[in-house]
This record gives structure tokens, sequence and C-alpha cells, in this order.
């Protein structure tokens, strides 16, 4: 773990120890939004952290900030990742592991977090004009939600509820509690409007990830398949020959093909895994020839 002042980060090492042994879902080829939310919220938070410095050492955000870095902390003060630029606080990566769209009262709540922490300390916003929020969520967000990031400085101080949205996140937090709304409503107000905020939705991660192929693998694993029409016209190419293979396979397998395995090697994963990949063949020629859908 690495410190500057009084804020802790995470080191790389300590990343990676947190990642080993980390199952990695499935994706299935061809999907063009990747499955963040089957992904735990701390590996989503150093995958946001990884692709930031991947694109940083590319040569990308130079004119904005030069390195990134996780804190120790799960969502300490409104800040998963710290973007810097010359060692100074420009900006946040805040991530939200969700499964179904992120509602405008929430993802105002996020922000709301970060600014009124910062109204304690200001090394959290050392320059607002200079700052960056961004808000990175493994689905998307909401129409209304999506609608007001997309033109936030010049709509959100019209936003009615923003009073009691503010409360509640004073109320929710014990480090908040001491405050009032009318202590801090001018600061909040001269934040919002202040502040670069942007939404990073999940198909914009999976479009810059795609980009990053290695850092890619280290989250999923890719299952390739063939859709409908192309299995068909293989089929329709090459049937015979794959229905000779089957019934060579699958009706004498086990006296023919392989003749030296005893019974029990048949339980064995290698040989089990064999037999019910010909068995699903097999359904799958059949029902393509139905014109029938085929799911395993």
């Amino acid at each position: 773990m690495a410190a500057t002042g009084s804020f802790a980060y995470i080191d790389r090492e300590t990343l990676d120890s947190e990642l080993e042994g980390y199952a990695t879902p499935h994706l299935y080829a061809g999907n063009s939004q990747y499955p963040f939310h089957q992904l735990d919220d701390r590996a989503f938070e150093i995958l946001n952290n990884d692709l930031f410095r991947e694109e940083i050492q590319e040569g990308k955000h130079k004119s904005v900030f030069d390195s990134v870095r996780l804190m120790q902390g799960v969502g300490e003060r409104g800040r998963d990742c710290i973007l810097l630029q010359g060692g100074i606080h420009v900006g946040v990566i805040q991530c939200k592991r969700l499964s179904t769209s992120l509602d405008k009262p929430t993802a105002i709540k996020e922000l709301l977090k970060l600014i009124l922490h910062a109204h304690l300390d200001s090394r959290l916003i050392p320059e607002m004009s200079k700052f960056r929020y961004i808000l990175a969520v493994s689905s998307s967000l909401t129409e209304p939600a999506q609608d007001l990031f997309d033109d936030f400085s010049s709509q959100i101080l019209a936003e009615p509820d923003l009073d009691e949205w503010t409360k509640a996140v004073i109320q929710h937090f014990t480090s908040l509690k001491k405050l009032a709304i009318g202590d801090v409503r001018e600061f909040r107000n001269r934040s919002l409007t202040s502040l670069s905020v942007e939404s990073l939705p999940g198909i914009e991660i999976s479009r810059r990830l795609s980009g990053h192929p290695k850092l890619f693998a280290r989250y999923f694993e890719v299952k390739k398949v063939v859709d409908r029409d192309t299995f068909r016209d293989l089929l329709a190419e090459h049937g015979n020959e794959m229905k000779s293979w089957i019934t060579q396979q699958s009706s004498g397998m086990k006296e023919q093909a392989f003749p030296q395995l005893a019974p029990s090697d048949w339980q064995q994963e290698g040989n089990q895994k064999l037999l019910e990949d010909v068995q699903l063949l097999r359904r799958a020629l059949s029902e393509a020839e139905k014109g029938e859908d085929f799911d395993p």
C-alpha cells in the first residue's frame, strides 16, 4: 500500500494479489457489452483502474491527467480511483456495478457524496474548475440520468429534489451528519456547476476494453458460438461429412474409436466431455434440419 499525505492507495502487487485466483465470468463472442455486473465490486474498480492506466501509457489523456491510483477503501468518500497530474489530484472515477440501469437520484447522490466530503476536506478537490468527475457504470444510466449528464452544469441546479438528495446523503454518512443544508448549499452549487462531470456507461467501457485484449483476458473468458444461420450454412456444405463423423463417434464410439479404454475410463473428465460434445452436436444437427432453435 502506498500513501500520499493521508490518502492511501493500493500498489500494483496488492492489486495483482486481489485478482489472484479470481474466477473470470464467461463472455459469449459477439456481445457488444461485456457482463461487468458479473464481476464483484472490487474487480470492477480494478478493471477501470487498469483500463485508464493502459490508456495513459498509450499517451491518451496526457493533457488532463498522467496517472491513476486505486483507493484503499471501497468508495472512499466517493472516490474509487484518483486521477493525478504531476502528483496533484485532478479527478476521480467513481465505479457503480449494477445489473440494472442507474437512476438519476442515485447518480447525483454519488457525486454529492464527494462534494460534501470535499466541503470538510478541501484536499479532495484542490481546484474545482480543473477537476473531472467520471461515473463509471457497469450497465447504463436511465434516460433521465443520461440526459442530465449530457448537459450537466446547465441543468443540475434546476433539479427540484436537489436539497432532498443532499439531506439524504448527509444523513447516510456519520462523518457528514454535523453538516446542515444551509451551510453547504452555496459550496454544493458552486461545485456542481464548476466540476467537469461525465458518465462512462458499460457499452463505452466495453468498446475501450476491446482494444486491450491482454487486459480483457484478466477479467473475462470468451466462449465462441456459431449463430443458427451460419450453422445451417455449414450443415448444407458439410452435412454428410458431419453426420458420418457423428455416427462413427457416437454409435460405436466406445467399441470402435477407443477399444483400448476400459468402461471406467469413460468417467474421466476428458472422455466424458467428448461424449457430451458429440451428443450436443447430434441434437444441433437434428434441430437445425427441422428449422428449430437449438438450446443447449
